[in-house]
């Protein structure tokens, strides 16, 4: 994968019973669904992002290469990979992070 590509990932049974080993091991509250991209993250050796700051600790704590989504979204807009307004909207309709 080059550095201007995303790519979507499927599971199969082995991984989902590694998502869930993750899950219930993990000490932070993280959810199934951020546990699943911790895993994937780890397993292609690419970079997790989040804005979620207990899940970016305990993936760098796991040695996990983390970045802020907001950088991320900034770079897609930038590099053209998605436009500016898409990534506004995007940002404007995302839920509000719980503290």
């Amino acid at each position: 994968m080059n550095n201007t590509e995303l790519q979507v990932v499927s599971f199969d049974a082995e991984d989902l019973l590694k998502i869930a080993e993750i899950h219930s091991q993990n000490t932070n509250n993280a959810s199934f669904t951020d546990c699943s991209v911790w895993y994937h993250a780890k397993k292609a050796g690419g970079r997790l992002l989040t804005g979620d700051s207990k899940l970016r600790k305990v993936a760098e704590n796991n040695d996990l290469k983390v970045s802020h989504v907001l950088v991320y979204s900034k770079l897609f807009s930038v590099t053209e990979i998605v436009s500016p307004m898409v990534v506004l909207i995007k940002l404007s309709s995302a839920p509000s992070p719980v503290s």
